[in-house]
């Protein structure tokens, strides 16, 4: 209870963008004997989901604040915190620096099949995130496209700029 008077203070203090959660300082929160996994993955849920909401009613009208959360990226560790799926993304963002189109597709596909590879290994436990060359829109949708579709990954991870141009321009 004191973690999410703590995060609702901040939230309604400050105008933050959003929330990181560290679940790696301090990996172990349940002690095994006393609660099973069932219990930890309902109490991480309502946890989550509640800071997800929080964030939300606090934030000023028309602006989304982002969530994210630190794992430890051991499996064996999700069960005992009580995390049952995992989100992956390869993303550096730095390939938006690459200004050759078929070197930057070639990086994307690398990533994107290698990642899609892992993922459907442990199907319960992963989804993999598509990888994009922003700097060159065109192909950009078309690797979101071939990511989702022919390789089955759940989502797109994406930077907030390419190479400090805003992604609200019509380019993109």
């Amino acid at each position: 209870e004191f973690k999410f008077r703590l995060i609702e203070e901040l939230c309604a203090n400050y105008d933050l963008d959003g929330l990181e959660l560290d679940f790696m300082r301090h990996p172990y929160f349940f002690k095994d004997k006393e609660t099973t996994t069932e219990q930890r993955r309902g109490i991480m849920t309502e946890f989550v989901t509640h800071v997800r909401r929080t964030l939300d009613a606090t934030a000023r009208e028309g602006r989304a604040r982002w969530l994210c959360a630190r794992i430890p990226a051991h499996e064996a560790a999700h069960d005992a915190m009580g995390l049952d799926m995992q989100a992956l993304s390869i993303n550096g963002f730095w390939w938006y620096e690459v200004k050759d189109r078929t070197l930057a597709d070639r990086i994307v596909r690398a990533q994107n099949q290698g990642l899609a590879k892992f993922v459907s290994q442990y199907p319960d436990r992963f989804v993999g995130m598509s990888s994009s060359s922003l700097q060159f829109p065109e192909l950009a949708a078309q690797q979101l496209d071939e990511g989702v579709k022919k390789y089955g990954l759940r989502a797109a991870a994406i930077g907030g700029h390419v190479n400090g141009e805003d992604l609200s321009l019509p380019k993109y």
